[in-house]
């Protein structure tokens, strides 16, 4: 695992690592033995490195983390959620998702202030 990506093991570390900095994160949020998590995990995990330190990525297990993953409104994995000035976004991603989808969705989430 890369500097960029982070697993979350509780909500503390959730308010450090996402709510409480300015820096733009990416959020994945994956269930354990879930092939198509692994390779979005994969994949975004590429993307944030190709960045160079302009994101970071989360990464939330929604079996072990059930009351933040309905907090944030998800209902099936994987899914990438981007957060920026400690606020998530509404915007999400969902589903198996190609590389160049995921750059356009970190890119354009991290462009914006107001989605």
């Amino acid at each position: 695992m890369s500097d960029e990506v982070f697993q979350i093991h509780n909500e503390t570390e959730f308010n450090d690592q996402v709510l409480s900095t300015k820096d733009s994160v990416v959020i994945g949020f994956f269930a354990p033995n879930c092939d198509s998590c692994a390779t979005v995990n994969s994949r975004t995990q590429q993307v944030i490195e190709d960045m160079n330190g302009k994101i970071h990525m989360v990464k939330v297990n929604i079996a072990e983390l059930s009351d933040l993953s309905k907090k944030y409104g998800v209902t099936s994995t994987p899914l990438l959620a981007v957060a920026r000035n400690g606020e998530v976004k509404k915007k999400k991603l969902s589903g198996m998702t190609e590389m160049d989808e995921i750059q356009k969705f970190i890119e354009d989430s991290i462009g914006k202030e107001d989605e």
